[in-house]
């Protein structure tokens, strides 16, 4: 890997020629205010006093310059280690490949660019400090029917019968830390197997198909007198299963699943804990040319980044996917 080395720089101390500059400097201090010449000799420092600070001044400077471009290092080298083994050896046969110098700034720079460009890092995937999911082993993904059958055990026996109510006990869930992903392993579509991941959203901007019921005079079946026991159950310190919600191709957030626990997060001002589907943009096209989305999936999500790889290594491949907005 090309690796530029910042020269040590030393004082160059008291030599012949910075005195006399010194002594210029300071006598023109004096004569910027004439009338008080005396009292501006009396307060200035020596020839050599002054060289003295002047060099202190640099190298405190070139240990800061130092330590920043020390800094710089180490972003661009944490970047490439958090990034899989094939990321890596693209991104640094560009650097190695690339006219820049080969300084600290320009080496961050076209690592942090590059990963973004290819939606590696800073967006929508990467909430809560989340890995971007290409990134992630199957293995590393939750499963989501383990954690469904934990949420549902309360609620029903080993053979299935229903045992009791969420409407009447609240609901516990599985510790999940937010940016974990999950995936279904029991349905496989066209496009793969679907992934989501656990974020805290602001109630307020979801959409509710169902209607809001934390909103006066709406009750239909006695949903929001559900919602207001959801919300003492928060405000008593019970933490609510996330809720299901669907990025719709507009970008807009759809809530799916756990319009009354919404509700309840919008009665007490609070986030409430959501799986999300993102939406990605497919290879197919409809009628009018645009590109068909779908949520998103292991196997697109791996398509995503290989196609980001091979032209970042100057490849071409057709028939991947690409995600919609910045991923």
């Amino acid at each position: 890997m090309r690796h530029g080395i910042r020269p040590h720089r030393a004082a160059r101390g008291a030599t012949r020629g910075r005195l006399s500059a010194a002594v210029r400097a300071l006598r023109r201090e004096r004569e910027r205010l004439p009338l008080f010449a005396e009292e501006v000799a009396a307060e200035q420092e020596t020839p050599e006093d002054r060289i003295s600070r002047l060099d202190r001044d640099f190298l405190d400077y070139e240990a800061r310059q130092r330590g920043l471009e020390a800094r710089q290092w180490r972003i661009g080298r944490r970047l490439l280690h958090d990034v899989n083994g094939r990321i890596r050896t693209v991104l640094l046969q560009q650097w190695n490949a690339s006219s820049v110098p080969a300084e600290a700034a320009y080496f961050a720079d076209h690592v942090r660019t590059r990963l973004r460009r290819w939606g590696i890092i800073e967006g929508k995937f990467n909430r809560h400090g989340s890995r971007h999911p290409g990134l992630l082993d199957e293995a590393d993904f939750l499963d989501a029917d383990e954690l469904r059958r934990a949420w549902m055990s309360p609620y029903f026996d080993a053979a299935g019968v229903q045992i009791a109510s969420s409407r009447t006990r609240p609901a516990s869930y599985p510790d999940v830390p937010l940016g974990a992903w999950k995936i279904d392993r029991s349905f496989r579509g066209i496009h793969g197997r679907f992934i989501d991941q656990l974020v805290a959203l602001d109630p307020g901007g979801l959409l509710l198909p169902e209607g809001d019921y934390s909103k006066p005079g709406y009750n239909p079946e006695g949903r929001a007198w559900d919602a207001e026991r959801y919300a003492q159950w928060m405000r008593d310190g019970q933490e609510p299963p996330p809720i299901t919600v669907i990025e719709m191709e507009s970008g807009a957030l759809s809530v799916s699943d756990g319009h009354r626990r919404t509700a309840a997060a919008k009665m007490i001002g609070r986030t409430i804990r959501a799986w999300i589907s993102w939406t990605v943009d497919t290879d197919r096209r409809d009628c009018a040319g645009q590109p068909i989305k779908t949520g998103l999936t292991y196997e697109l999500v791996k398509a995503m980044l290989d196609q980001a790889l091979e032209q970042g290594s100057g490849g071409s491949r057709s028939g991947a996917t690409t995600p919609s907005g910045s991923a």
